[in-house]
């Protein structure tokens, strides 16, 4: 019965996708050199409806940018994730990031990764068998930014990556957050808590904190 109930519930949600809504046009707001504000006309069924959005004025292929999931191993230690606190001044707040950015013209998305990940943190790395996300919505409520998760490699004993050096814009100010997987979700509640209101997280990253944190109690068979 339960199999009936679900099958039946999908079917539902085929039927509510199927609904006739499509863009019509749009227009520009205001331009700045980073964003645009754009007003969306769309219609559903019979009745045209608005949308205020925004959208990336330097997307240069499929997405806008990447986000570096990067895991560092070592011979003799637990595995880490690399993460950064990046100030963010729409929060006024060192925001716990994965290490990101856009991708440069003539640029893939692996190459782009890897070097958002060496300015960035420091770290030198290569792209995991793990490798690419599909196309990942950032905040379809307000934006039609993109994005892709790249997974990454990082060795913790090759001497490259024992002192590891940023190369950050002079409009930057991020630093470099290592944490353990197997206590992810503790140690970002933890930062959240003795940092007194100045660390916010980045919703992704918790997201994976909670989905780590919820596999230990899955049954393993």
């Amino acid at each position: 019965m339960a199999t009936e109930q679900k099958e039946d519930a999908g079917a539902d949600q085929t039927e509510i996708c199927r609904t006739a809504i499509k863009q019509e046009a749009s227009s520009t707001v205001f331009e700045a050199k980073w964003l645009r504000m754009k007003q969306v006309t769309y219609r559903h069924g019979n009745e045209q409806r608005s949308w205020d959005m925004v959208e990336r004025t330097t997307k240069h292929c499929d997405v806008d940018g990447v986000d570096v999931f990067a895991i560092v191993r070592y011979v003799d230690k637990p595995a880490h994730a690399i993460f950064i606190l990046n100030y963010r001044p729409p929060v006024d707040q060192y925001v716990l990031e994965f290490p990101a950015g856009l991708i440069d013209p003539h640029e893939t998305l692996e190459e782009a990764a890897l070097r958002e990940l060496k300015e960035e943190t420091g770290y030198i790395g290569q792209i995991s068998k793990a490798a690419v996300s599909p196309i990942l919505r950032v905040d379809p409520w307000k934006s039609n930014e993109s994005g892709r998760i790249v997974m990454v490699d990082v060795d913790g004993d090759d001497e490259r990556n024992v002192n590891p050096v940023q190369s950050l814009e002079a409009d930057e100010d991020i630093q470099v957050v290592l944490l353990r997987l197997d206590t992810l979700k503790e140690d970002i509640d933890r930062l959240v808590q003795d940092g007194n209101g100045r660390f916010g997280v980045d919703m992704k990253i918790y997201c994976f904190a909670l989905g780590m944190q919820l596999s230990t109690f899955l049954p393993t068979n």
